[in-house]
């Protein structure tokens, strides 16, 4: 009997939704990412194709994360194993 998993991940192949369901789990795994200093401060709201949407708690934060932007989305990238986040709107 196949696992439950596994049959996820072929409706999910075969549904050719593979791409928006991993840039998803950059919502999902963005406190693990930027980790907990960032992550109180932030709470990412959604994504608009390559783009995550990420709310900052003030304008001092906003400032500096703009310096760390670049490498935030290379982590996000490499951890889903694909292209998935090309830029990162803070509001």
């Amino acid at each position: 009997m196949e696992s439950l998993g596994n049959i996820l991940k072929t409706a999910i192949h075969d549904l050719g939704i593979e791409a928006p369901v991993q840039r998803y789990k950059a919502i999902a795994l963005w406190p693990e990412i930027v980790g907990p200093g960032i992550a109180e401060v932030t709470e990412p709201k959604s994504m608009s194709g390559t783009k995550l949407i990420v709310r900052v708690t003030n304008d001092v934060w906003r400032h500096e994360l703009l310096y760390h932007l670049p490498e935030i989305i290379v982590k996000i990238n490499k951890r889903l194993g694909i292209q998935a986040v090309e830029e990162i709107i803070l509001i």
